[in-house]
């Protein structure tokens, strides 16, 4: 929801629905990893890993890696590097793609 709502004032802003989107899930991906970062120090419930792998494959790819690399989080999981890796491939391909 709060991707739908950032994306949609972006495009508003901005007039690119796709950049529109890449806003809205990266600042999406970065809360849900200070959340998850919260989360595990309080130790309570944690944001589950497969969201977070969700939202950085559907273009969260910042906001994954500034969650990471501030909050040192997830730091010593490879398959975070995997998957942050392949989606910031991914989304900068489409952005050459789209834009050039």
């Amino acid at each position: 929801m709060l991707t739908l709502m950032i994306g949609v004032a972006s495009y508003f802003l901005m007039g690119d629905l796709y950049i529109s989107w890449l806003i809205g899930t990266n600042i999406t991906t970065f809360i849900l990893f200070a959340d998850d970062k919260t989360r595990a120090k309080r130790r309570v419930n944690r944001v589950p890993e497969w969201i977070l792998f969700l939202f950085a494959l559907l273009g969260g790819f910042i906001g994954g890696w500034l969650g990471m690399l501030l909050m040192h989080h997830k730091t010593k999981h490879i398959p975070f590097y995997i998957v942050m890796s392949l989606s910031t491939g991914i989304h900068i391909s489409l952005l050459f793609n789209i834009y050039l």
